[in-house]
C-alpha cells in the first residue's frame, strides 16, 4: 500500500469529540519550507458520550458541585459553632449566663437533624426548663412576663426592646448570642458586585435594600426591620410563633374550626415568616449588625445596665465581625507551585507580561490570511506592524483608522477588523482564526464586518497595570517600567501575593 500523507483534526466538546482525516500533498515553497496542501477528505465522524455535568436548578453544574456545596456548609456550621463557643466562654467569664441557662435557651429546636423523635425533644425541654423554674406549659400558653417570653420565643423582639429599656441578665445574654449567631453577610472581595452571578446578585440586592432602610433613618437596627418592617409587609414579624386554631380542610364544613371531644377549639402554633430558599429579603449587612451591637451597649449603659461594659462590647464586636482573612502574603507564598521545567523557580502568574506577550505572538504565528484560494502566513513587514500594537500607544492615524475616539490604546483587545484595516487587506481576504457567521437577512459585506468584530487577543493585565500607574500620577514611573519585562513580571507577582490571586 502506498504511503499516504494526512492530517487528523479534532473538535473536542463536553459531550462529544468530532474528528476528520484529510489527505494532503507535501510540497516545498520558494523559501524551502514544506507546505501541506489539502487534497481531499478521507473520513470523518463523531464520538458522543455523557457530559460530566449534573443539572442544577438553573444551570449545569460539575459532578463535584454537591460535594463542594456540602463541604462549604460543613465549614460554615463549624465556624458558627466555634464562634458561639467563644461567646459562651465570654458570657460565663462576665457572669451573664450559667451553662444550664444557656443550654435551656438554645436547645428548643424540634427541627434539629439529630432530634427526630418529638417525644424525646419534649422530655428534654421539660427537664431543661425545670432547671430554671419555668414549666413548658407556661411557655406555650404565653403566661410569662414579656421579657421571659421574648427570651425563649422571639429574640428579634428582645433586640428591639434593648433599645427602649434596661434588659435583665438573661435577656441581655440572649440578645448577645442572637446577634453573634445571626450576624449577617460581609464579603472581602472588591470585585464581587461587578462579577457577581445571578444568585449572589439577589443576595446583594437584599442586603442593599435593608441597608438603605437604615441609611434613610427609618429604622435604628436590623432587628427593628425584622420586627416592624416585616410585620407591615407580611402581616407577621420574622420567626414569631403565633397561636391559631385548627380548621377543617375537607367536606361540607371546610374552613370551620375543628373541635376536640370536649367541644373546644384545637390550638396550634403557627410559624412566622422565614426566609425561603432563593430569597434574600431578610439578609442584613454584617456591619449593620455590628453597629446594632454597639448601639445596644450604648443604650443599655444609659439605662443603667452595669453589665454593658466597653470591654465586653469590644470583645463581642471582634467575634461578630471576625472573618477568615483572604489568602494572601506568606500564606499564598506557601501554596505557590514550582515550575515543571525549571524546578528551582516559582511558577509564573497567569496574567504576567511575559505570558500575555507569549500568547499574543503565538496568535500571530498561527494567524493565516486566505486570499484568492490560497492561504499564507504574515509577511515580515506585517509581523513588525502587529507585534507591538496591543501594548504600545497608538498614533493619531491609527486612532482615526480604528475609530477609537478618545482611547489611545487597544485596551479592549484587538479585533480582526483592526488587523484588516492596519494591513490594508482586500475585501476578499479572510482570516483562518476568525469564525465567519453568515446571516441570510444581511448582505455579505455586513456579515463580514460583524464576524470580524471578534476579539483576537486582549492584554488585560498590561493595561490594568498601566491604568493603576497613570491614575495615581505615576506616568514617569510607568514609562520607565513598560519596557522592562522582568520588572513587569515582578510587579504582577507582588500584586498576586497582596491581592490573593
Amino acid at each position: 500500500m502506498a504511503k499516504q500523507d494526512y492530517i487528523i483534526g479534532l473538535d473536542l466538546g463536553i459531550a462529544s469529540v468530532g474528528w476528520a482525516c484529510v489527505e494532503v500533498a507535501i510540497h516545498t515553497d520558494k523559501d524551502g519550507k514544506e507546505q501541506a496542501q489539502p487534497m481531499g477528505l478521507i473520513d470523518c465522524g463523531v464520538r458522543c458520550f455523557k457530559e460530566a455535568e449534573v443539572k442544577d436548578k438553573t444551570k449545569p453544574a460539575s459532578l463535584n458541585f454537591a460535594r463542594r456545596q456540602a463541604r462549604s456548609q460543613r465549614r460554615t456550621i463549624a465556624r458558627r459553632a466555634n464562634r458561639m463557643r467563644q461567646v459562651r466562654k465570654l458570657l460565663f467569664r462576665h457572669g451573664l449566663l450559667t451553662a444550664n441557662e444557656f443550654q435551656a435557651a438554645y436547645c428548643q429546636n424540634p427541627k434539629h437533624k439529630k432530634d427526630k423523635d418529638t417525644t424525646l425533644i419534649k422530655e428534654r425541654n421539660e427537664k431543661l426548663l425545670k432547671k430554671i423554674g419555668i414549666p413548658e406549659q407556661q411557655l406555650l400558653s404565653g403566661s410569662l412576663k414579656d421579657g421571659e417570653q421574648a427570651f425563649f420565643s422571639n429574640v428579634w423582639q428582645l433586640r428591639v426592646k434593648a433599645l427602649q429599656c434596661k434588659l435583665e441578665r438573661a435577656e441581655f445574654a440572649a440578645v448577645i448570642c442572637h446577634l453573634v449567631k445571626h450576624r449577617g453577610y460581609l464579603s472581602t472581595r472588591k470585585s464581587e458586585r461587578k462579577n457577581a452571578d445571578a444568585e449572589t446578585g439577589k443576595m446583594l440586592k437584599g442586603v442593599t435594600e435593608n441597608h438603605n432602610l437604615l441609611e434613610n433613618k427609618e429604622y435604628q437596627s436590623p432587628a427593628e426591620i425584622a420586627v416592624h418592617y416585616f410585620l407591615k409587609e407580611h402581616g407577621q414579624m420574622r420567626n414569631k410563633q403565633t397561636l391559631a386554631y385548627k380548621r377543617i380542610t375537607k367536606g361540607e364544613n371546610k374552613g370551620q374550626f375543628e373541635l376536640d371531644a370536649q367541644g373546644q377549639k384545637i390550638p396550634i402554633i403557627k410559624d412566622g415568616v422565614h426566609q425561603k430558599e432563593g430569597s434574600y429579603l431578610h439578609t442584613f449587612n454584617r456591619l449593620d449588625s455590628a453597629n446594632e451591637l454597639r448601639l445596644i451597649f450604648e443604650k443599655q449603659k444609659e439605662f443603667g445596665n452595669t453589665r454593658a461594659t466597653p470591654d465586653l462590647c469590644g470583645q463581642l464586636y471582634h467575634i461578630l465581625i471576625d472573618q477568615k482573612p483572604v489568602l494572601q502574603g506568606d500564606a499564598l507564598k506557601k501554596m505557590w507551585g514550582k515550575c515543571s521545567v525549571y524546578e528551582n523557580e516559582d511558577r509564573s502568574p497567569k496574567h504576567c507580561y511575559i505570558a500575555e506577550r507569549f500568547v499574543w505572538l503565538s496568535e500571530l504565528h498561527k494567524l493565516k490570511i486566505k486570499e484568492k484560494g490560497r492561504e499564507r502566513k504574515l509577511t515580515d513587514e506585517e509581523w513588525q506592524l502587529l507585534k507591538e500594537i496591543v501594548f504600545r500607544k497608538l498614533t493619531a492615524e491609527e486612532i482615526k483608522l480604528f475609530r477609537l475616539r478618545s482611547k489611545e490604546y487597544l485596551e479592549d483587545g484587538i479585533q480582526f477588523k483592526h488587523i484588516r484595516q492596519l494591513l490594508k487587506l482586500p475585501e476578499n481576504a479572510t482570516f483562518n482564526s476568525c469564525r465567519y457567521v453568515y446571516d441570510k437577512d444581511k448582505t455579505p459585506e455586513q456579515n463580514l464586518v460583524d464576524s470580524e468584530k471578534t476579539v483576537l487577543f486582549e492584554a488585560k493585565f498590561f493595561h490594568d497595570l498601566r491604568k493603576k500607574y497613570t491614575e495615581n500620577g505615576l506616568e514617569n514611573e510607568w514609562e520607565a517600567l513598560k519596557n522592562n519585562p522582568a520588572k513587569l513580571d515582578q510587579n504582577r507577582r507582588s500584586f498576586g501575593i497582596l491581592q490573593g490571586r
